[in-house]
């Protein structure tokens, strides 16, 4: 089964604060989610963790960024389906807070991740390479800083997934934007936005793959007993 789409959900804090609670549905047969959450840190905050329907996720990697800027990915195995509460936790109150949900089907249920990837800047071209498979979907995530005047938008072969902007509050603050895409997996696939004017950036990425058939079936080939051949004559 090929890992597909399944959908995604957003939420953006409208104060300074270290918690935020995004409602999630989900759906489909081998399930899986990845949540990304991203801030403008402050008071050195770090994400402390993110809750799916009460049950802890499991961090991937990211981090703080170039020039503030935070972005963490993190992942569950077969989320509950229906709508469920996601909740992320950082250590210390944050400007910006969003927090990112997404949900895939036909993931492979005992390693649904790999490759995980990180890299920070400050360009207008942030980038992270992935090394993947043709079976597998690639997830890239990236945060920059955000003075409510910065366009961005992914690159050729990727499809948009989230561009989340902090809430009206955080406009004069230089905070930060959230962007998700994806694309099909190949040897090596590098996921890249482009931003209107340079910016602090971490783009993160993964590779996700698919879920795996049942085990082929092995027939030995028949012998002949030669006991039962001497016994006979």
């Amino acid at each position: 089964m090929a890992v597909a789409f399944d959908a995604t959900s957003g939420g953006a804090a409208t104060s300074d604060t270290n918690t935020l609670t995004v409602s999630h549905t989900a759906s489909g047969t081998d399930r899986y989610a990845l949540a990304f959450v991203a801030y403008r840190q402050l008071n050195s905050a770090t994400v402390s963790g993110v809750t799916y329907n009460g049950v802890a996720m499991t961090r991937l990697g990211g981090g703080l960024g170039s020039d503030s800027e935070y972005g963490d990915l993190w992942e569950i195995v077969n989320p509950p389906t229906g709508a469920q509460s996601v909740v992320a936790t950082l250590s210390a109150n944050s400007r910006g807070l969003t927090l990112r949900v997404i949900t895939f089907t036909g993931v492979h249920q005992t390693t649904p991740s790999r490759n995980f990837n990180t890299a920070t800047g400050i360009s207008t071209a942030p980038s992270v390479t992935i090394t993947s498979a043709s079976t597998d979907l690639v997830l890239g995530a990236l945060v920059h800083r955000d003075a409510g005047t910065n366009v961005s938008a992914q690159g050729s072969g990727q499809t948009s997934r989230w561009n989340q902007l902090p809430d009206s509050y955080t406009a004069f603050s230089g905070s930060a934007r959230s962007h998700g895409s994806t694309e099909p997996g190949a040897a090596s696939v590098v996921m890249d936005w482009t931003i209107s004017s340079s910016q602090g950036w971490r783009a993160s990425g993964v590779s996700i793959q698919e879920a795996g058939g049942a085990a082929p079936t092995t027939s030995l080939p028949y012998r002949a007993n030669p006991l039962r051949t001497l016994l006979l004559r």
